[in-house]
């Protein structure tokens, strides 16, 4: 990823509250793990799903600009 994304990706995450923080690290984890070829660990599944159980809901998306779009961040 080249810099100039990088700042980019920067200046929207500086506006995102905590919560909305968590998850967009949690999507990125998947997406590293997805390129790798690798599913998440059980361990990891268990703490997401701790996570999303706190919460109420389970979200799932279907795309990362599906993510974004709920994130409120313009790509």
């Amino acid at each position: 990823m080249n810099t100039a994304m990088k700042n980019q990706i920067i200046q929207e995450l500086d506006s995102l509250p905590d919560q909305k923080g968590y998850t967009l690290l949690d999507f990125v984890h998947f997406l590293k793990q997805e390129q790798k070829g690798n599913s998440p660990n059980a361990e990891t599944n268990e703490a997401i799903n701790e996570v999303e159980n706190d919460k109420g809901e389970l979200k799932t998306y279907n795309s990362a600009s599906e993510l974004f779009e709920d994130l409120a961040i313009e790509i």
